[in-house]
């Protein structure tokens, strides 16, 4: 599904998880031959915001969120959902 050009681009972004409550995306997809993951969020009214990198990566892989919504799975390895609480934009992190 096409979410418009804050999300979608040339660079083929794919293996999208999205948040059980649509507040975050994360995806994958290469920006200059340099595999890695994304996340936007959801702003108030409902538009998806720019993107921000969580990490590179060193294949094409997607993440899953745990059903509890602590833990990122990323490939074989799992990171604590934090991250996505340390990216969320703030009234002072926009």
């Amino acid at each position: 599904m096409n979410l418009g050009p804050v999300i979608n681009s040339d660079n083929g972004e794919t293996m999208p998880c999205i948040a059980p409550d649509e507040s975050f995306l994360v995806f994958y997809k290469v920006v200059l031959q340099r595999p890695s993951l994304y996340i936007s969020f959801r702003a108030k009214d409902g538009q998806w915001l720019p993107p921000k990198m969580i990490e590179r990566v060193s294949a094409r892989v997607g993440a899953i969120l745990s059903l509890d919504g602590k833990y990122l799975f990323i490939d074989d390895r799992w990171v604590s959902a934090n991250i996505i609480e340390g990216l969320r934009p703030t009234a002072h992190n926009p």
